[in-house]
């Protein structure tokens, strides 16, 4: 589920200073710059051109909206809206401390297509960022804080709020960081971000992960993220297999269908086409991933991405070759202009930010509408500052528009999605949907749930489906409910689709518990105590590392440096246990061989209690012709406390001092 992609205002990169000697010709004088009023979403309907086929319908908008960047549905098709209300009021910021930020549910009574109710469920915010739903109620960032927040009676407005955790750092939106988005694997990524989140028994677990983008966060049918700058379209990676991953390069070409001066940056020649139009992209905001085939095959996991400057939404066809994914940039012709983007206004205020697969197999967009884009601290107040005031740009801005795409002639319905009521068995149902939210949000209930009962029928699903994305959510769903069966994942392992013995291969376990002799194994000469913390870590090692670290130790090419053998097993107790608690970030040389480029190792401090830790420290340093000291829990423990100001990983250098 996308439990949120995130505000993308515009956001430019320049360095303000780095610009401050350049002329800022104000060139949008005597261009015939098409006014900008403040629309009714009736008459900003008749400003959009899509791509032939698709008509464009009013989901909700003011008065219920009021600067909206980000939702997210919940189990019964409730559309949750983050509005982030006091967003640049005036061209110089005036009033955006207000506490008038929100948390808005809108409702589909009759089943119409159109939210017809709106409740707010938590007001007086600061810019808040996100949200995501988890167990008992839903997490809300306001940087720099993250709330647990529950609706006790049922109402839907937020009775008791909670601190959790941190969450960014409060300042400027646009280096923010944003998300809580859902994903395959069970964990809760973010853009601008190097961490992700799980939500436990009312604890959260933070982990370190790669730093991604910055505005949104989406995931494909394989748990690909994907996420943007403000400059360019697209990154992707695989945080959760061990595969390598391509993508085919693609231009930042933008093709809108009205004169775009009203940027930060429009006084530089290369950001404006001759005909006034923006040239590049330069305020891409939250992508999202097509998740279903109501638009039919050429659609299905195509890349649809917002450009607020521009006034568009562009759209991507994508497919895989030999595990590289390749990318086209699909235009459509128009009499005006040329070529324009898939979905386009002549309204200056359109400003799509975010885009989702929603439960009905439409694509919905999140428009923030605002004369406004850029943020305060990066205007260049003598170029675009002129102009938000000579054509009345600040103005008219409290408002905001949620719309869907819909096939013409298409039986696109008003789907009402009942989840929160069903059972685990209906749930377990829900994994073979052939929309990707619905799976989603099917997986995570069960794990929220995780009602054991469901176990042999998510077992069945992996053994007997034809459908191989249902396989693969039963295997993440088992995963999240912490159950994982060995000999079930060994078959799986040889399944004919490729991404089904992926899964498999990166979940099994790789060798009985039970088997502590084989494979040069020191577990004999250990203490009872020594033994007894083995068998933990062999436990852990197979449920936690081996995915890259493999069954022999060894590790994967360009992942993970060897541990068999590794000269880093003869290091103190006190250096293992700080890897283990916060992760090591590279380069560093094992065995006298240098790795550069390998990706950061997760702290595990969160998932892990100290005999755990003990444990898969004293099964790694006796394992695989290792011989080393026991680790004991209350070395752990007194490590743990030393260290617990610590939000970073270590580095080599740092733990040879």
């Amino acid at each position: 589920m996308k439990a949120t992609l995130f505000l993308s205002l515009i956001f430019f990169t320049s360095l303000f200073a780095s610009q401050a000697d350049e002329e800022r010709v104000e060139n949008w004088k005597g261009k015939n710059v098409p006014p900008a009023p403040s629309l009714t979403p009736e008459e900003a309907l008749k400003t959009f051109k899509l791509a032939p086929g698709f008509d464009i319908e009013l989901v909700a908008s003011e008065p219920a909206l009021d600067n909206p960047i980000a939702m997210s549905w919940d189990g019964n098709g409730r559309l949750w809206v983050v509005q982030m209300t006091a967003y640049m009021p005036t061209v110089l910021g005036e009033g955006e401390e207000a506490k008038t930020g929100k948390i808005t549910v809108l409702e589909d009574t009759n089943n119409d297509g159109k939210m017809d109710k709106h409740t707010v469920f938590l007001g007086g915010l600061l810019r808040p960022r996100a949200l995501a739903h988890v167990k008992g109620g839903v997490l809300v960032s306001e940087p720099p804080t993250l709330w647990f927040c529950e609706d006790t009676n049922g109402d839907l407005k937020c009775d008791k709020k909670t601190k959790v955790g941190d969450y960014a750092k409060a300042g400027p939106p646009e280096h923010t960081d944003n998300g809580l988005m859902y994903a395959l694997d069970n964990w809760m990524y973010n853009a601008k971000s190097n961490v992700r989140h799980k939500f436990v028994d009312g604890k959260l677990i933070t982990s370190p992960t790669k730093s991604r983008g910055q505005w949104g966060i989406s995931q494909d049918n394989y748990g690909r993220l994907y996420y943007t700058s403000n400059s360019a379209y697209r990154y992707t990676d695989w945080e959760t297999y061990f595969q390598p991953l391509k993508t085919s390069t693609d231009d930042n070409s933008i093709n809108s269908i009205r004169m775009n001066y009203g940027i930060n940056r429009g006084y530089q020649k290369a950001m404006l086409k001759a005909d006034g139009r923006l040239a590049r992209v330069t305020a891409i905001s939250g992508p999202g991933i097509y998740r279903d085939n109501l638009y039919g095959d050429s659609y299905e996991n195509g890349y649809f991405v917002p450009e607020p400057a521009a006034n568009a939404l562009s759209y991507f066809e994508y497919h895989e070759e030999k595990n590289e994914l390749k990318f086209k940039h699909q235009m459509y012709d128009d009499a005006k202009w040329g070529k324009r983007e898939f979905l386009t206004s002549t309204d200056e205020r359109f400003r799509p930010v975010s885009v989702y697969t929603g439960p009905d197999g439409c694509i919905y967009i999140v428009d923030l509408y605002h004369g406004i884009l850029q943020h305060l601290k990066y205007v260049t107040q003598d170029y675009l500052g002129k102009q938000v005031l000579e054509r009345g740009l600040d103005k008219g801005n409290l408002k905001g528009r949620i719309y869907r795409i819909v096939p013409k002639k298409s039986n696109a319905s008003h789907i009402k999605p009942n989840m929160l009521n069903e059972n685990a068995v209906d749930l377990v149902k829900h994994l073979s949907n052939k929309n990707g939210w619905w799976r989603d949000t099917a997986q995570r209930l069960l794990v929220q749930h995780n009602d054991k009962s469901v176990i042999p029928l998510l077992e069945n699903i992996v053994k007997t489906s034809s459908n191989h994305l249902a396989k693969i959510h039963a295997m993440w769903t088992l995963e999240g409910m912490g159950e994982k069966n060995a000999s079930l994942l060994e078959s799986t392992k040889k399944d004919t689709h490729p991404k089904v013995a992926l899964t498999a291969q990166l979940l099994s376990v790789p060798f009985p518990v039970k088997d502590y002799t084989n494979y040069k194994s020191n577990y004999k000469k250990l203490n009872n105590e020594g033994k007894s913390l083995f068998k933990i870590g062999q436990k852990v090692y197979s449920q936690t590392c081996f995915g890259c670290h493999q069954t022999n130790g060894k590790g994967l090419a360009q992942l993970a440096p060897t541990l068999a053998g590794s000269n880093w097993m003869k290091k103190s107790n006190e250096t293992l246990i700080k890897i283990v608690l916060h992760g090591i970030a590279g380069p560093i040389t094992v065995n006298k061989k240098l790795y550069k480029t390998l990706p950061v190792m997760p702290g595990h401090g969160p998932l892990l209690d100290d005999k755990k830790v003990a444990g898969v420290i004293t099964f790694i340093r006796n394992y695989w012709g290792n011989k080393g000291k026991v680790v004991i829990a209350n070395e752990v423990k007194d490590v743990r406390k030393e260290t617990a100001g610590r939000t970073g990983t270590w580095t080599e250098q740092e733990l040879l001092k």
